[in-house]
């Protein structure tokens, strides 16, 4: 497992396991949390969306990488699992938000969306977006590790869509 996931590794972990046949990870980079959510979810197809062809093309199998702006997702399917780790919400805030809002319509009944931040001021604006979701949160695991020295994952937040 990747140096960097310790805390986000330690949180999938903890998730109760329930059928994931499919996870979308926006804004995926270079497929930095695959490993992970493979390891807990091997049976799931996992489509990563990033609109950065060059880190795309970097993109670890089996995620299957998108090339799409997060605000026009392509999908006329549901997930079981939305991850979102680190939104740069400071140089692309209105993107976010919009894509953050569409999650629901994206998620299958008792789906769960997971958004992860570095800072509390990041924290704070997600949480303002989040609130607004017809999700319910979900407690975090009392065994997640804290942040490495750079502060990845720092701030996790869970919901989950009503079944």
């Amino acid at each position: 497992m990747d140096k960097y996931l310790s805390r986000f590794g330690n949180f999938i972990k903890n998730l109760p396991l329930h059928p994931v046949n499919r996870i979308l990870e926006l804004g995926s980079a270079e497929g930095q949390s695959t490993e992970t959510l493979m390891a807990r979810y091997p049976a799931a197809a996992i489509y990563g969306v990033d609109d950065d062809l060059a880190a795309l093309q970097r993109v670890p199998p089996p995620m299957q990488p998108i090339l799409a702006d997060v605000r026009a997702l392509p999908f006329n399917m549901r997930f079981d699992l939305i991850v979102i780790r680190h939104p740069d919400i400071d140089r692309s805030s209105q993107a976010w938000e919009q894509a953050i809002r569409g999650t629901p319509a994206l998620l299958a009944p008792g789906g769960l969306l997971i958004v992860t931040c570095y800072s509390l001021p990041e924290a704070e604006r997600l949480r303002g977006w989040l609130d607004a979701l017809p999700l319910m949160p979900m407690k975090l695991p009392e065994t997640l590790s804290a942040p490495d020295l750079s502060g990845r994952d720092r701030f996790i937040f869970s919901l989950a869509y009503p079944s």
